[in-house]
């Protein structure tokens, strides 16, 4: 039995060892949902304005204009529609009618106009204030009526809706003008909107949430909603495995083994737009050449590499993901495992046979090193450098591995760019901006092109979304030809579940990164 092995049995025995404790957490007659959160411990303020804490409880107290469908498109939450100018300048936000705060009092315009303001104001040290803050200058809000709200913006900015949702949520003006945001007692008593009431928070311990009866978009089927707090993923597991936790988050591929081996564990697995990929600094070795690009791309049997390291991983050949994402291209070429396709463009690159086997080019061997992280938790990266070694090897390309620490690498190419090629992560949100990887300004590969870079700016302006999607399209489409960079996989995150619980489908649009935890009202347990 090999070490792995031999780890697996002993967590599993000291889990199940760990599992006998009854649970405490459940109401007799009452749906109780409970949470594990993992090394974010519930402590104050739980004030969404105020630094240093933002716990995933201020997903389920309060809401935001905008919130996202499973299949990644805005639709409105406080907002029930909003219109945009033909210059992409003003939005106009017409709000729901009917939606009252948790004490009774109604929900207006006057709110948002607050909290946008009280996030601008840079005594609050707010967490939300960059939302609210486009290419360095500030957005402007203002009330229409008691209804309505205009924003006006600096300039053109896709993302703006975006911004408006995740975790820029709306905070209510009666309970926080006028007040000290520091030392309010809102901080430890909150009121919002969302779909749950704020009951109790023990701090370091759990927060609970009771069911809002008047929630606008119906009473949620749980009765009781619990964040309770975790040191480690181990004792989460432990919890989860003994019924005193219905949903928990696994932050390692060693978690996902553990949690498939329990009964009455169900696991749920989203792509949150992270691709993991094989980047080349195009300044580097013999990157600069699209033909040695490709070559690298054609010599990988992508689909073995993908499924040998990273199990049912989606596999990736477009720099825009996941395939679920409304900005993903299908089209873009893929480059099949074909080594004498590779070959010949090696060798129309100038490459000849040298010693050893390994091609040169002027009497400079094609040799380089790739960056990988030292001990990874959420991805195999021994396996994938292994197997490119092997790929690469056959047409006659050396690669060697240097393992660096997380924080190191980071260093190393976002901020030296000193490095041939690394093996990481490369990726986006579901509202994807190229430009942190792509535009010259950026790019930490190098890749400097005026085209793309102005493709990357009209994409970023664009506010009808059939026009930003022909233009990242295109952006993709560049990337692909070019094989700027070699996609591998997109990432899948996973988390598990008691079976006794029915979510929705799991999506990006879940923004405590659960992927399950979205549409919080209509999660239902059966017992």
């Amino acid at each position: 039995m090999g070490a792995r092995q031999m780890m697996l049995v002993f967590v599993m025995a000291a889990l199940t060892a760990a599992a006998v404790a009854p649970s405490t957490e459940a109401q007799p007659g009452q749906r109780t949902f409970v949470r594990a959160i993992v090394g974010q411990l519930p402590q104050p303020p739980i004030n969404p304005l105020v630094l240093p804490s933002i716990p995933r409880a201020n997903l389920l107290l309060f809401e935001s204009l905008i919130s996202y469908t499973a299949d990644l498109r805005p639709r409105g939450q406080l907002a029930e529609r909003w219109d945009v100018s033909d210059d992409g300048l003003t939005y106009t936000f017409y709000l729901r009618r009917g939606v009252k705060w948790h004490d009774g009092r109604p929900f207006t315009a006057d709110d948002v106009v607050f909290t946008a303001q009280a996030a601008l104001d840079e005594r609050n040290l707010s967490k939300m204030r960059p939302y609210y803050r486009l290419r360095g200058q500030s957005v402007r809000v203002e009330k229409i009526d008691e209804g309505t709200v205009r924003f006006t913006l600096p300039s053109p900015a896709a993302e703006f809706l975006f911004n408006l949702s995740q975790w820029n949520v709306i905070v209510p003006k009666h309970r926080l003008d006028g007040v000290d945001l520091n030392s309010t007692d809102f901080n430890t008593r909150p009121i919002g909107t969302g779909p749950f009431r704020f009951v109790q928070l023990r701090e370091n311990q759990s927060i609970r949430l009771a069911a809002n009866p008047s929630f606008h978009f119906g009473r949620p089927k749980i009765d009781i909603w619990i964040d309770r707090g975790f040191d480690d993923q181990l004792a989460a597991l432990a919890a989860l495995a003994n019924g005193d936790v219905d949903v928990a988050p696994l932050d390692s591929r060693f978690a996902v083994d553990i949690a498939r081996r329990f009964p009455h564990l169900k696991l749920y697995g989203f792509n949150p737009g992270w691709i993991y990929a094989f980047n080349m600094n195009l300044k580097a070795s013999f990157f600069g050449d699209v033909r040695v690009r490709q070559a690298l791309s054609y010599a990988i049997d992508r689909d073995a590499l993908v499924r040998t390291a990273a199990g049912d991983a989606p596999v990736a050949w477009s720099l825009i993901g996941p395939p679920t994402s409304w900005a993903y291209n299908p089209n873009v070429p893929r480059y099949p495992k074909d080594v004498e396709k590779a070959r010949q463009l090696l060798r129309e690159a100038g490459f000849r046979p040298g010693p050893g086997g390994v091609i040169q080019k002027d009497g400079t061997p094609f040799r380089f090193t790739v960056l990988i992280e030292e001990n990874p938790t959420d991805a195999d990266s021994e396996a994938l450098a292994a197997g490119l070694i092997l790929a690469f090897r056959g047409i006659g390309v050396d690669m060697r591995v240097e393992r660096l620490d997380k924080r190191s690498l980071e260093r190393t190419v976002f901020l030296g760019r000193e490095f041939d090629a690394y093996l990481w992560y490369n990726g986006y949100n579901f509202d994807p901006d190229p430009g942190f990887y792509w535009h010259s300004r950026n790019s930490a590969n190098n890749y400097d092109d005026p085209g793309l870079d102005r493709l990357i700016d009209q994409a970023n302006a664009a506010v009808r979304l059939d026009v930003r999607k022909q233009l990242l399209d295109t952006i993709a489409m560049k990337i692909a030809k070019e094989a700027a960079f070699i996609p591998l996989y997109y990432f899948t995150r996973y988390v598990a579940a008691r079976d006794t619980v029915t979510f929705p489908s799991p999506s990006g649009a879940d923004f405590s990164n659960m992927g399950v935890l979205y549409d919080v009202h209509t999660i239902e347990k059966t017992r």
